[in-house]
């Protein structure tokens, strides 16, 4: 398993509560850091997610603090599935290196939207028609809508094109899974009055290499 490459982890991170593990080559997940006892961590993660963490041994994490990207092997101590909480050695070896900031560029493109919900209630679909994406990064967007989300939705598909003229485009489509940040009042567009921040959780190389070509060119 090869180590996760700082621009990575850092445009997955969302803050400095935050730490990312790395369960497999190119497989990253997140989790909050919950409390700090001594030497060591209480990280709690997406119960979706934990089982994912191999149960003994060390793991390649990554972190922000004080402006910098920390990286190093650490020390599973416990792994506790029903809690969906992890205790790992604060490592003693830790490399660092500045925090860059991923281009970005002010667009209004519009974006179609997938939400994510329990077996029962299935998908919900949000058209093009109804959202606009008016800042984007390959790190990150912010989403202004028509509707506002509704408590608990967190897991989103962001359909989009990187030419508003053309939205059936095939070669500047773009499909990215993305969870909602934080609400990021106020919205820029009248017709569109609920903004919201939005970190891409997973995006194939290819969907980044456009947004981050996309984005010079503006």
């Amino acid at each position: 398993m090869s180590n996760p490459t700082p621009s990575d982890t850092q445009d997955f991170l969302q803050d400095e509560n935050t730490l990312a593990i790395q369960v497999a080559d190119d497989i990253k997940i997140q989790g909050n850091i919950d409390r700090v006892i001594g030497d060591t961590w209480s990280v709690v993660f997406d119960p979706k997610h934990i089982k994912l963490i191999k149960s003994s041994g060390y793991v390649f994490i990554e972190f922000i603090k004080d402006k910098k990207l920390h990286s190093g092997k650490a020390q599973l101590i416990r792994l506790d599935t029903e809690k969906a909480t992890v205790i790992i050695a604060k490592p003693n070896n830790l490399q660092s290196r500045p925090i860059r900031t991923a281009p970005r560029a002010r667009v209004e493109l519009p974006a179609a939207i997938i939400i994510s919900r329990t077996k029962t209630e299935g998908e919900r679909f949000i058209p093009r028609t109804d959202n606009r994406i008016v800042d984007l990064s390959f790190a990150g967007a912010k989403i202004v809508c028509k509707v506002a989300f509704e408590r608990g939705d967190e897991d989103f598909l962001v359909l989009s094109c990187l030419d508003k003229g053309n939205t059936t485009v095939k070669d500047k489509q773009i499909y990215l899974h993305a969870r909602k940040v934080r609400e990021a009042g106020p919205s820029p567009l009248a017709d569109f009055p609920y903004a919201y921040g939005f970190q891409f959780d997973i995006a194939f190389p290819i969907f980044k290499k456009m947004i981050g070509d996309f984005v010079l060119t503006l």
